[in-house]
């Protein structure tokens, strides 16, 4: 159904709201077939759902012609979602969205409009299919708790410095999976210099990226600790590393390097808020993915050896 919705050339209007609306039927969620063309409400179709254990309600636009979206139509699915009985406001659309759509939906805030292109919309029904609740372990409310988390940094970088440095670990963690690697979270002492191993099969190999996470409240990692995360990631034979800080960096902090090793990368508090906001968008499906290293060291600062 989504590859006629992208595909067909003579869809119409009311083909276009009624496969969109069977494809989130058949993904289990009820739809209310509210405004279809002819209909007087407000909104093409709306349905509720549970979100992370919450319910939503979720207004739906839906543009079928063969042009991408422009801003306009995302700022009406802003009212729509402040003046209607919503939670948030979607816009799908098979043929994307304009830059300037794009931009004015990043900047609304997380988890008010969302844009979805038939690739993010299969992206976010793979997630969100409704399924019967699992047992629930100790572990994995742990884990639904730091998923949380990581979605509230996005929507609130100011609550960054109310994470304990252990929690902080453990959000990364969920943020690093939910990018696509395989992560192993180090026990507390136990490898000075590295919190978090990931792995992920790039380009035919499997590659071991390393992260040492430093949460601060006025110290600043310097020369010392990045010596040390250079020494872990030659011993490991690491492909990369990057040294998280949510406090900044010495101005020395690059003195005594080793010669050899992986490149290494810094990031501050903004690289992790950046890292919680693209988890955001990746659990949603408002973005198609991109390549891990990317996703890692975009808006960081390589060091040069």
């Amino acid at each position: 159904m989504l590859d006629r919705f992208q595909a067909e050339a003579a869809l119409s209007p009311q083909d276009a709201e009624q496969l969109i609306v069977s494809v989130l039927r058949a993904s289990g969620h009820n739809v209310t077939e509210s405004g279809f063309v002819g209909g007087d409400a407000r909104v093409d179709c709306y349905f509720d759902t549970e979100i992370d254990f919450k319910k939503s309600r979720i207004a739906v636009e839906i543009k079928y012609l063969r042009r991408p979206v422009q801003r306009q139509s995302v700022e009406q699915a802003l009212q729509i979602a402040v003046r209607g009985n919503f939670d948030r406001a979607w816009v799908v659309s098979r043929s994307g969205f304009s830059d300037e759509a794009l931009n004015h939906a990043d900047g609304i805030g997380a988890g008010i409009v969302d844009l979805f292109g038939p690739d993010d919309l299969r992206n976010w029904i793979a997630k969100h299919a409704q399924h019967e609740r699992p047992e629930l372990s100790a572990a994995s409310i742990i884990r639904k708790a730091m998923h949380n988390l990581a979605l509230q940094l996005a929507a609130s970088p100011d609550d960054l410095k109310l994470v304990e440095w252990r929690d902080l670990e453990r959000i990364l963690r969920e943020v690093f999976e939910g990018f696509g690697f395989s992560t192993r979270l180090t026990r507390p002492g136990k490898d000075g210099g590295l919190d978090l191993e990931l792995t992920a099969k790039i380009d035919g190999r499997n590659k071991i990226f390393l992260v040492e996470v430093k949460h601060w409240a006025e110290q600043k990692p310097g020369a010392s600790h990045l010596t040390k995360l250079i020494r872990i990631s030659v011993e490991r034979e690491a492909d990369g590393a990057v040294l998280l800080s949510s406090s900044g960096f010495t101005r020395t902090i690059s003195s005594g390097l080793l010669a050899l090793g992986p490149p290494i990368h810094l990031g501050d508090g903004d690289k992790i808020i950046s890292l919680c906001k693209t988890y955001y968008r990746l659990s949603t499906g408002y973005w198609l993915e991109e390549p891990l290293p990317d996703m890692l060291y975009s808006g960081t600062r390589l060091i040069q050896r």
